[in-house]
């Protein structure tokens, strides 16, 4: 019997306790069985590795290759920590392993080092895998590549810096026409806090003194089509231009 996690696998009857024709039927589907699990873990996208108690690897998939750039042959018998980038403090390896061999899974985010040297980031869980005594005699790594995807957020806290520190008063209303974003120098010259903003409608903080045309054409949301020139009243009384 084997446990991954809280999970339990086993056999429903002892050998010999049924007929012999339901025991051959049994060893087939069984068979059957097995040959689906190894077949979809081969077939997974995301890496796979199983390693023994001390973190040396036993099987890989070959998503692993695809992600690492080792292969099976390279990798069977190595430590997984072949992979380590150093990005990460001692502190970080403690954590992960003390969890891992309390019996408790493990998932985080975590930066490797693939074999040609190149970082990627990715998100990882380890699972322990028990015998039938409850012993841990293995680990289950499952690795996703989350590079693109953090650079994405990385770029977008960037242009997000740029966008609140820019000199320009800038705000972003949704279709509906109401504030969902006000970088700090419109803040300062509006003179609202952030938090009073959102939710506000644009019509609501426009000046009188703009033409009726400006009014008219954020009411029937007419900006979506090239944008208008106006004033925007401060929280003081005051106002401010904005341009196209």
């Amino acid at each position: 019997m084997t446990r991954l996690g809280n999970v339990f696998l086993e056999r429903p009857f002892k050998e010999g306790s049924m007929p012999h024709e339901q025991q051959h039927n049994d060893g087939d589907q069984g068979e059957q069985l097995s040959g689906l699990k190894s077949a979809a873990l081969e077939a997974a996208a995301n890496a796979i590795a199983i390693t023994d108690r001390e973190g040396i690897i036993v099987w890989v998939n070959p998503a692993f290759h695809q992600l690492t750039g080792y292969s099976s042959e390279e990798v069977i018998g190595q430590a997984l920590r072949l992979l380590k980038s150093d990005r990460h403090p001692a502190s970080f390896y403690k954590s992960m392993w003390d969890t891992i061999l309390s019996g408790e899974k493990w998932q985080g985010h975590i930066v490797n080092r693939r074999k040609d040297g190149s970082l990627y980031d990715e998100d990882m869980s380890i699972a322990p895998v028990r015998n039938g005594q409850g012993e841990i005699t293995h680990f289950i790594t499952l690795k996703q590549d989350t590079t693109n995807r953090t650079r994405s957020e990385e770029l977008a806290s960037m242009l997000l810096q740029a966008v609140q520190s820019s000199a320009d008063l800038i705000g972003i209303a949704n279709r509906a026409g109401e504030f969902i974003f006000a970088n700090e120098t419109m803040v300062k010259m509006a003179g609202y806090h952030n938090q009073e903003r959102i939710g506000m409608h644009l019509g609501t903080i426009l000046s009188p003194d703009n033409p009726a045309a400006v009014g008219q054409a954020v009411s029937t949301k007419g900006f979506e089509s090239g944008g208008v020139e106006g004033r925007l009243l401060a929280s003081t009384g005051g106002w401010e231009g904005f341009p196209r």
